[in-house]
């Protein structure tokens, strides 16, 4: 399917329950992943010797009985460190390890000994996404070596890319303003992305087809390959979307080297807009000449191909989890790590998904995508005291106010804590009690903070309500141990008139978050990718989840205008955030609150 790229959309997400206006994405800075190093996951297809895994966890992402290969029974994968040099090995159950890389003499790490030219170093462009060097079948010694890029020494004229991949999207709708004199002037900034047209792709295959059973014959040849063969070009532009027999592809009218030696006849690239690794390395006997025939396919792995129809490969960098629920969007989601992890436990609600989004449970279970079902972020009445969207309402102004002749006490009977610190402990005894905390203004929770279930005859839950941001500055979690009725259960919502901003060092929180904001728009910080956004913390209502190598769990649901999802904690099988919907709010709501829950979802048995 076509990569869909947007920008500036109202775009709702209820994970778990999230909601989100703007754009749910995971950019990938190569800036912020200094100093850390990921790991290859997925599978690569070689027509001699089958499937090579690349990470020993592949096959806990499958359904019993669908793993593709039989493990060593050790850990492995191969890895990309900070200074972007790749190393590490695969398996194949036909022909076992295949190296990446030096390993420095330790072949424990990668590769030892002299490839046939060049130097024993595999390395990633981040620019480019072009991977160079070599990798080795060890069993098969000196003729083992895969080579990852051949160049082509001649001037090769240009072309058409007719499978293209890290496209920029054609502006449909340029932002402009009046200048007072009646001319409307270009600010340079983009309203509205093409869905099918595209300015320029960076990485394009000149020839393609759709069956999905041909290689080429040798190294340079242009035969038909699923996904691109042939000449890789760099640079191309006047690209679209077309579909032949069911399947989509991107292709570009024109393509023109700058430096015409530099085309290349094979070679492997990382995807620069969704992650995933593109293209062809080789291993058989004539790997340096140009005279090789189509004998030498015996002799070897032959063609290694990256991302066939039935299993690709990528780089395992953050990504987003979600248990037990859905995501809920009028709009789009995307996300830019390719893992095989699952985004979220049952269906997607949304008008598209990209390639990387992917659900467990869902009764489209081929894409997971259910279409037509619109939320709506919570509006703000004239007066901004009553927040409302499909799923029902929250009155805050019905939660804060004391009735007269009843003390300190809400319409709903709840007792109104008015607070004016700025830091807060947790309630006195840790318990909720059914109450309203009430901040007139910005709040830190300074320290670890656990929420305990009630006693006899005092309801668990309660609510929290910041009248500016909420600071998390260490971790809440709930009293551990099962109480004697269900209204004791620790339950918390904060409803958040601000930013929610999580402190790198927190590993998990607790409740149902949700981020109202002051009811201004979300401002995208200056220098931010141009599809996958940075936010300015201005107070609008955006979840901020901390620059953290660690990762970030929220057990409950959040509701938010927008997401700054930063973690930089990569594993295969866990999300750098999860969102663990454990319905609490729904076994145990506020009285205030029981309308606006019953949108939510049920969840009857769940382990985590």
């Amino acid at each position: 399917m076509a990569y869909k790229i947007i920008k500036f959309s109202s775009l709702i997400l209820i994970i778990l329950i999230i909601v989100v206006i703007s754009i749910t994405s995971y950019r990938f800075y190569d800036a912020k992943a200094q100093g850390i190093t990921f790991s290859f996951a997925g599978w690569l297809w070689s027509e001699n010797y089958g499937w090579f895994s690349l990470n020993s966890n592949n096959c806990q992402l499958l359904n019993p009985g669908d793993c593709l290969i039989t493990g060593p029974g050790v850990d492995y994968s191969v890895i990309i460190d900070p200074t972007n040099k790749i190393s590490g090995y695969a398996w194949s159950e036909n022909v076992g390890w295949v190296c990446f890389g030096d390993g420095a003499g330790d072949d424990r790490l990668g590769c030892v000994g002299v490839p046939p030219s060049g130097v024993l170093n595999t390395t990633m462009d981040n620019v480019t996404g072009k991977i160079a060097g070599w990798a080795k079948v060890y069993a098969l010694d000196d003729d083992g070596w895969i080579k990852l890029r051949r160049g082509e020494t001649g001037i090769i004229p240009a072309g058409t890319g007719e499978a293209c991949y890290d496209c920029q999207p054609k502006c449909d709708v340029p932002e402009v303003v009046d200048d007072g004199e009646g001319n409307l002037i270009p600010t340079g900034k983009c309203i509205t992305y093409s869905e099918d047209d595209y300015d320029t792709c960076n990485t394009c295959f000149a020839q393609t087809n759709f069956n999905g059973t041909d290689y080429p014959i040798v190294p340079g040849e242009q035969d038909f390959v699923a996904g691109g063969s042939g000449y890789i070009y760099t640079s191309c532009s006047t690209c679209t979307t077309e579909s032949i027999l069911g399947a989509d592809r991107i292709t570009c009218s024109a393509c023109n080297n700058s430096v015409p030696t530099s085309l290349e006849q094979y070679g492997v690239n990382r995807n620069l807009s969704d992650g995933r690794l593109l293209g062809w390395s080789w291993n058989g006997a004539d790997i340096d000449n140009n005279n090789a025939t189509s004998d030498d396919l015996v002799i070897g792995a032959g063609w290694l191909h990256y991302n066939t129809e039935f299993g690709s490969s990528y780089i395992v960098f953050p990504w987003l989890q979600t248990l037990y629920g859905s995501i809920y969007t009028p709009k789009w989601v995307r996300q830019k790590s390719g893992v095989e992890g699952k985004n979220a436990t049952y269906c997607i609600f949304a008008e598209d998904i990209n390639v990387n989004i992917k659900t467990q449970n869902c009764e489209d279970i081929a894409t997971g995508l259910v279409q037509g079902v619109d939320t709506g972020f919570l509006q703000s009445s004239p007066s901004g005291g009553i927040y409302r969207n499909a799923l029902g309402k929250i009155d805050i102004t019905g939660l804060i106010t004391k009735v007269a002749g009843i003390g300190t006490r809400n319409k709903y009977g709840q007792i109104v804590n008015d607070i004016s610190a700025s830091a807060w402990n947790g309630p006195t005894g840790g318990s909720l009690s059914g109450q309203v905390y009430h901040f007139d203004g910005d709040l830190q929770i300074p320290d670890s903070l656990q929420l305990t279930n009630s006693s006899a005859n005092v309801s668990g839950n309660g609510i929290i309500i910041v009248d500016g941001d909420l600071n998390i500055s260490a971790n809440i979690s709930y009293e551990p141990g099962v109480p004697t009725k269900l209204d004791q259960l620790a339950s918390a919502v904060w409803i958040i008139r601000g930013d929610l901003i999580i402190d790198p060092s927190v590993e998990k929180v607790v409740g149902a978050f949700v981020v109202l904001g002051n009811d201004t728009a979300c401002q995208i910080a200056s220098g931010s990718e141009t599809d996958y956004h940075n936010y300015n913390k201005t107070g609008c209502g955006a979840f901020f989840s901390g620059d953290s190598d660690k990762p970030l769990s929220v057990l409950g649901l959040v509701i938010a205008k927008a997401f700054d999802l930063e973690r930089n904690y990569a594993d295969l099988l866990q999300g750098s955030e999860r969102i663990i919907y454990d319905g609490r709010l729904t076994a145990n709501p506020p009285k205030a609150l029981s309308g606006f829950v019953e949108g939510l979802p049920v969840v009857r048995d769940f382990s985590y």
